[in-house]
């Protein structure tokens, strides 16, 4: 082998060696900084992951496909060697392949450059998740408290309530019992109303017969006048006339007692009636 070849042999493998260590470095770089990246990522942007997994499969893809291409290049080049002729082509491949790094090299920065904007655009968006999240949990803790105190005031409104209920059920019974009152209270006027009218029919009766007897008293009383002008009537008769008459005006005075009696009685009793009456009307009212 030549002094010429020998140097191109040498420049190739050099130009490889640099080439792969320059992706590698890049390579092991942004996959170290998407590792670090991928363990703060929030599930919600699980996809933007795989995209940026995709690019770096894609990247050793076309990593091996170069190794490749210069494996095949390094082999077209051994047979380029063998022939003196061919020596001004091999370096035009040469100055292509090293055109063909440059290109790739500045394909890697741009995708590298894509890559961090991605990588801080999904720090933007995990920090916004992150503050949505805080504000959400402060509007439940929020919603909790106003839960708490909406419960509170409910449990108070409750208490409230049980006792005003209490205390309509203490008024009901009031009233039913004052009912029960009344109501034995018009079945007591019934009976007093209907021993009022067997009363003042017993007192009419007494008053009929108190006339009787003051029209039998007249008439003794007439009759005695009668006598007391006849001077044909003999003493004794006047005597037993006057007795009569005596006897008549004591029966008649004590009737006239038991009647008073009678009847003042009937006006105290009438009285109670009418205060029954009014007691009744006073719990119709309460209960309207």
């Amino acid at each position: 082998m030549s002094l010429e070849e020998i140097l191109l042999h040498l420049f190739d493998k050099t130009l490889d060696s640099n080439a792969n260590d320059h992706l590698q470095t890049i390579l092991a770089s942004q996959t170290k900084i998407i590792q670090l990246k991928k363990e703060n990522v929030t599930p919600t942007i699980v996809l933007q992951k795989s995209s940026i997994q995709q690019k770096l499969d894609t990247l050793d893809k076309k990593i091996l496909n170069k190794d490749s291409f210069r494996s095949k290049r390094q082999s077209k080049n051994d047979n380029i060697f063998k022939t003196v002729s061919q020596h001004e082509n091999s370096q035009k491949i040469i100055i292509n392949n090293n055109n063909d790094d440059q290109r790739d090299q500045s394909i890697l920065k741009l995708q590298n450059k894509q890559l961090q904007t991605l990588i801080a655009s999904l720090e933007f968006k995990q920090r916004e998740q992150y503050l949505q999240n805080c504000n959400q949990i402060k509007q439940i803790q929020q919603e909790k408290e106003q839960l708490l105190e909406n419960n509170t005031n409910l449990n108070q409104k409750q208490q409230k309530l049980n006792q005003r209920s209490q205390t309509l059920l203490q008024k009901q019974m009031i009233l039913e019992k004052q009912e029960k009152q009344m109501q034995y209270q018009i079945l007591s006027i019934q009976d007093n109303e209907q021993e009022q009218q067997k009363n003042d029919e017993l007192l009419n009766e007494r008053r009929i017969h108190m006339e009787g007897l003051q029209m039998k008293l007249n008439e003794y009383v007439s009759q005695l006048l009668n006598l007391v002008n006849s001077k044909n009537k003999v003493e004794n008769q006047l005597t037993i006339q006057f007795d009569a008459i005596e006897f008549l005006i004591q029966y008649i005075l004590k009737e006239r007692s038991i009647l008073q009696q009678e009847q003042q009685y009937l006006r105290k009793f009438k009285q109670d009636v009418l205060n029954q009456k009014k007691q009744v009307l006073q719990l119709k009212d309460q209960f309207q």
